[in-house]
């Protein structure tokens, strides 16, 4: 008899389109994936049409996997085997489909295979069109936050993705692919920390790492509402769990939640994840900030980056790594080739905060650390000054790769009494130590994009590598930067019209958009002495203000360090362009003057050839004895070897001549 669905089951089917939930039920209970069970795995075959060119392929680093026909396999694939606690690797496949390859390279088709790294690339459609559920008044009644989630649903369209993923218990399309137990082990992820600073000199610290333990933080939370407290949640990773009892226990604009699921740089016209662009003005007084940043990280071989894939697989939010545009170092010289790759994770810190009569508390969420490989040169480590040798030992001794959950914690758990008295008087402030981190990785990731394109300029200004093929190379791996340039640009200048709308920054800048368009030959950035003298106006007298405006100078200066890459990248595009144009055009000269001796060389045999054939007719050919094709032959063969030899080195017994003349004269 096949199994009864679970409703968490039932309604993560129900998200994901599964239309035949009698086949899915006897497959599960069988341990295997039919032929016609493909069908509702990976929607259609017309739903897997994708064109030729997969823009979303070369946007999401994922070029290796074009796909614009596919077809369903006819055979029946097993689930893999679970291991003793029912779950399966992340990386397992759950069903095959069969596309024809559209590269010169490989096989006639490539096996799509369902799997959770796999989620977010282009042949994952989605199904916005499909409409929403009406809201049942009996539904969802021990889940609030939920409820509440589908209502603005209608009016904002954007957050039914929120609630997809809420009931899902992790991001949508990836739960097609997951068995129930770890489905059910997602949803009820918690690893949350509290840090209660009401009273600055006594902090308080708690962490949650299961539902019982957040439910009876919050209730103590709600108890202590006659007081002013303040407190602060640190919360890594998202889940079901945790959206629905942070969400309603602290009202948490669904915004925030909504804007830290994904990673997409673009989306498809059938995407339901899709994010639309805001306006200036919507970021003013918002309660959250979402800033988005890469992380570089180094792996020693394909092993290690795997396993890295596999780890960001394994959370709930989407995070990905991005192997394309790799940088050299050879083992004896760096343009020489290794297995060594360097990933770029997307990343994401939202920062959420209120205050009222009742006291201060704010959220910070944050990604979980991938663990796998090292951070790239190992990592930039502290952005402030090193202590005196007169200090008996550092504040806080952290290892150089650690989560950034953990960093924060003991960032605040190490507070000077000077930090503490600043906290007491301005409790955002704890939020600021959020952004150091995200500094740092920046820095680090400018930098590994300054060697790549430092590479790439090299190997277009050395003389030995100037053929087409090299030159074709370093054309393709600049594109790739080109390509991600412009994001990261958009990334910094988002956060930084977030800063600026959250905390009226815009009030002290006259000029709105000092980080306008770059043009040859203009400034990257304007001076603005308004701004700048209103910000060290507000630093003297130690306003509210005055860390925020801060650490907008420095998004700023990242901004400008992004905008000057981004303007050398283009104008070694335009070298490598002129040189290819000029390598061109000596290819072309020479075998022009290949064709002219090959001209010249007909202009002699030709004539000759026609001569001989002329005189040499007859009629009878066997009366001819073997003496004259001897001579012919011996005559024949060492003429056109001459002929053949004196043509291909041509050029190098001109290039002789002309300096035996030179030498003469």
């Amino acid at each position: 008899m096949p199994r009864s669905l679970g409703p968490a089951e039932s309604q993560t089917r129900r998200l994901l389109g599964d239309n035949d939930s009698q086949a899915e039920e006897e497959e599960a209970s069988s341990g295997f994936t039919s032929s016609s069970s493909l069908s509702s795995t990976f929607a259609s075959p017309a739903n897997l049409r994708m064109e030729k060119d997969n823009p979303r392929s070369l946007e999401e680093g994922t070029r290796q996997r074009k796909i614009y026909e596919a077809t369903m396999s006819s055979t029946a694939r097993p689930h893999a085997k679970s291991s003793s606690s029912g779950q399966r690797s992340p990386s397992s496949p759950r069903s095959v489909a069969v596309a024809t390859n559209p590269n010169k390279r490989g096989g006639k088709t490539v096996e799509v295979v369902g799997h959770i790294q796999a989620v977010g690339d282009a042949y994952f459609p989605g199904n916005i069109y499909q409409g929403s559920e009406k809201i049942n008044p009996e539904a969802n009644k021990d889940e609030p936050y939920l409820r509440y989630v589908k209502k603005l649903a209608h009016q904002w369209p954007r957050l039914q993705y929120l609630a997809d993923f809420i009931e899902a218990g992790t991001v949508p399309q990836r739960a097609l692919v997951l068995p129930p137990l770890e489905l059910m082990e997602r949803q009820s992820r918690v690893n949350v920390a509290l840090v209660d600073f009401t009273e600055p000199e006594s902090m308080r610290q708690e962490t949650c790492t299961n539902g019982a333990e957040l439910s009876a933080v919050l209730s103590r939370t709600s108890q202590d509402a006659n007081e002013k407290t303040k407190r602060l949640f640190i919360v890594e990773d998202l889940s079901k769990t945790t959206i629905e009892m942070l969400g309603a226990a602290l009202d948490i604009d669904p915004s925030l939640f909504r804007c830290h699921l994904e990673d997409h740089t673009w989306y498809n016209i059938k995407d339901n994840w899709a994010e639309m662009p805001e306006l200036e003005s919507q970021a003013y007084h918002r309660s959250f900030i979402t800033l988005r940043y890469m992380q570089a990280r180094f792996f020693e071989d394909a092993a290690h980056s795997q396993a890295a894939k596999e780890k960001t697989g394994a959370w709930n939010v989407m995070r990905r790594l991005d192997f394309e545009g790799q940088v050299k170092s050879g083992k004896n010289a760096w343009w020489e080739d290794s297995p060594h790759q360097v990933g770029l994770l997307r990343r994401k810190v939202s920062i959420w905060c209120t205050k009222n009569e009742k006291g201060w508390v704010g959220v910070i969420l944050v990604d979980p650390h991938v663990g796998a490989g090292y951070p790239l040169w190992n990592g930039y480590g502290s952005l402030d000054h090193p202590p005196s040798m007169a200090d008996s030992e550092l504040a806080s001794v952290l290892e150089p790769d650690i989560s950034v959950f953990d960093s924060l914690l003991a960032r605040v758990s190490s507070l000077s009494p000077h930090e503490r008295r600043l906290i007491d008087g301005d409790p955002e402030r704890i939020t600021a130590f959020a952004y150091p981190h995200i500094f740092a990785e920046v820095l680090v990731a400018l930098q590994y994009t300054f060697t790549g394109l430092f590479q790439i300029e090299w190997q277009l200004d050395s003389e030995r590598t100037r053929r087409l093929k090299d030159l074709e190379t370093a054309l393709d791996s600049l594109h790739k930067w080109q390509r991600r340039l412009p994001f990261y640009v958009g990334w910094m200048r988002d956060s930084i019209v977030a800063l600026e709308g959250r905390y009226s920054l815009w009030q002290q800048t006259p000029a709105l958009s000092p980080f306008a368009a770059v043009k040859p030959g203009e400034p990257l950035l304007r001076h603005d002495g308004a701004a700048a003298a209103a910000a060290a106006a507000a630093a003297a007298a130690g306003t509210a203000t005055a860390w925020q405006a801060g650490v907008r100078r420095d998004f700023v200066s990242l901004l400008a360090r992004l905008q000057a890459l981004q303007l050398r990248a283009d104008k070694i595009m335009k070298m490598a362009v002129a040189i290819l144009s000029v390598e061109e055009s000596k290819k072309s000269m020479v075998e022009s003057r290949n064709m002219s001796r090959i001209t010249y060389l007909a202009f002699i045999f030709v004539p000759m050839s026609f001569v001989s054939s002329f005189l040499s007719m007859n009629q009878d050919v066997t009366s001819r004895s073997a003496i004259v094709y001897a001579v012919f032959f011996t005559v024949a063969v060492p003429l056109s070897i001459g002929a053949v030899a004196l043509a291909a080195y041509w050029n190098e017994i001109v290039a002789w001549w002309e300096k035996k003349r030179n030498g003469d004269k």
